[in-house]
């Protein structure tokens, strides 16, 4: 059961992938991930889609690389999505706009004083 679920899910993205390596021609095609690590069983069925069903000369110039992610690097994109949002910069709202999601700019609140 669960080989064909990873044989199934393989297919699918190979599919999708080769259409993306018709409209993009990329020289390498990264996946990564915990469905990645499972090996050939998700693999195979992958890489022959693609061969299939993208252009033959894009085919068999694109790289497919699978990298594994350990739980540094799980931790590290973690962080990085809090400290994006901590030091966002502010949106800036028109003066007089009453939205608190928006920040009043500098120039617009100094000019609905005067």
């Amino acid at each position: 059961m669960a080989s064909a679920v990873l044989a199934t899910a393989g297919e699918t993205l190979g599919l999708a992938l080769a259409n993306l390596v018709n409209v993009l021609n990329p020289s390498r095609i990264l996946l990564s991930g915990e469905g990645a690590a499972a090996g050939e069983p998700l693999l195979a069925p992958l890489r022959r889609a693609l061969q299939q069903h993208a252009f033959a000369d894009l085919a068999r110039s694109v790289e497919l690389m699978v990298a594994t992610a350990g739980d540094d690097e799980w931790a590290r994109g973690a962080a990085s999505l809090v400290l994006g949002e901590v030091y966002r910069p502010p949106v800036y709202a028109p003066a007089g706009h009453q939205d608190p999601l928006f920040f009043e700019s500098p120039r617009a609140a100094a000019a609905s004083r005067r």
